[in-house]
């Protein structure tokens, strides 16, 4: 999991010309003890832990609504 919020971090050195603006992690089972403990600031954590739901994508796809709108 540490990985993971690392590259998220280190993105801007891969090339791209513009920062993220919008970033997320979805835990997709199965559960595990990194998972369970997962925490973030600035990531957006998607629990998907219950299962896939389209509604779960909201909250991201918001943000990357209001990013687009300026």
């Amino acid at each position: 999991m540490h990985s993971i919020t690392r590259d998220l971090k280190k993105i801007a050195g891969y090339g791209r010309t513009r920062p993220l603006e919008v970033k997320a992690v979805y835990l997709a089972p199965p559960l595990t003890p990194p998972k369970e403990h997962f925490r973030s600031h600035g990531i957006l954590t998607i629990n998907g832990m219950q299962g896939f739901s389209p509604g779960l994508m909201e909250p991201f796809m918001e943000m990357v609504k209001a990013i687009s709108k300026g």
